[in-house]
């Protein structure tokens, strides 16, 4: 099985759509509970402002609107800083409400100051036109929270999870420890357990994998987690591992339980994971209207999609796809009815014929090989 592109789907949208698409980094794409899709980015790659966008029909595209603002602020010691926004993700709820969730951070006094950082949450009860003030949900350093609304009503968050090693044991500047951090929601994402307000930051850990020793402290790997609820209600995460010697890949980890038991700090887990598959970077995961599974990922700056069984433990061969794309990363997968998905791949740099930065959409159907 492998992917083709919906005919007359394509659509690139750059400065000459909206001049914010010029620096808009790690687009997500939903689909609204009256048909419409949202699309959220940031704008530059390190992060500040988050702004959503409204379609029909994929094709054209509200002008961008701010979600989430920058702003300048002033640490408790006078210092100036940035409050500034990144890698927002969403989840449209069975009432329709939508919840989106982005990481955090003062820019200057990232490092230190742990309680500075976290993870906000804004809600809209009508598809998009109004917003709630963000709200922390999470309070420690972390990277790329994802947000998985379970058929249950559960709503889960995973994030890079990387405090607590640096509460206990400082800021490495070769490599942060990484894992999958998990906090959940029963009542629609009004409370959140762990409710993780301060030291030593540490969520729920759901996968982990150890990599080396720096200065004598075990570190892990495991990050930018995107889960999907596969079909028997087993829960898969596609994972970006970093090894030992700084390369990316693609990882894959399973739980048949709902995550029922927290990793402890220096635990490997779960037991159901495969490591180290390819080199890849920014993986994405999605349970297809079949059952099958699709996964994304990007390796030197192209975009990968490839078809999997509905265990996400066996994966066709992937296809490359945006072709003209020199240098993308942070893409995503929205699965619809049919076995179709729709890809958004970022264009991160210019091309040879200084195509300009943007992001390209594009819906795919399963096919037979």
């Amino acid at each position: 099985m492998h992917f083709v592109p919906v005919e007359n789907t394509y659509t690139y949208l750059d400065a000459s759509t909206h001049p914010l698409y010029q620096e808009a980094h790690y687009p997500r794409v939903k689909q609204l509970r009256d048909g419409r899709y949202m699309l959220i980015f940031q704008h530059d790659q390190l992060g500040g402002s988050i702004f959503v966008t409204f379609s029909d029909d994929l094709k054209t595209w509200d002008d961008p609107r701010p979600l989430m603002t920058a702003y300048n602020m002033r640490m408790e010691n006078g210092e100036p800083d940035v409050f500034k926004y990144m890698t927002a993700d969403a989840a449209v709820l069975q009432n329709g409400d939508i919840l989106v969730v982005a990481s955090y951070r003062v820019s200057n006094h990232y490092r230190e100051a742990i309680d500075h950082n976290g993870l906000v949450m804004t809600r809209s009860v009508d598809g998009g036109e109004t917003w709630s003030a963000p709200e922390s949900i999470y309070t420690g350093s972390n990277w790329e929270p994802q947000v998985l609304a379970l058929r249950s009503g559960e709503i889960h968050v995973y994030f890079t999870h990387i405090a607590p090693k640096i509460y206990y044991y400082g800021f490495k500047q070769l490599r942060r420890s990484s894992g999958v951090g998990l906090i959940r929601s029963y009542d629609g994402g009004f409370t959140w357990t762990p409710r993780v307000t301060g030291a030593p930051y540490a969520a729920h850990i759901a996968a982990q994998q150890y990599v080396c020793d720096v200065d004598h402290v075990r570190h892990y790997t495991d990050q930018m987690p995107v889960g999907t609820e596969l079909s028997d209600g087993s829960i898969a995460l596609s994972l970006e591992s970093k090894a030992a010697d700084r390369s990316y890949h693609l990882s894959l980890a399973f739980s048949h339980d709902n995550w029922a038991r927290s990793l402890a700090m220096d635990e490997e887990g779960p037991a159901d994971r495969i490591n180290f598959i390819k080199p890849a970077a920014g993986p994405y995961i999605v349970t297809l209207s079949s059952g099958r599974t699709a996964l994304s990922y990007n390796h030197f700056g192209q975009f990968f999609l490839c078809a999997g069984d509905e265990t996400a433990h066996h994966f066709d061969e992937p296809r490359r796809y945006f072709d003209s794309f020199v240098n993308g990363f942070w893409s995503c997968l929205l699965p619809l009815e049919d076995d179709r998905v729709v890809a958004v791949f970022p264009q991160c740099t210019k091309g040879p014929e200084n195509k300009g930065l943007g992001i390209g959409v594009q819906m795919f159907a399963l096919a037979e090989d």
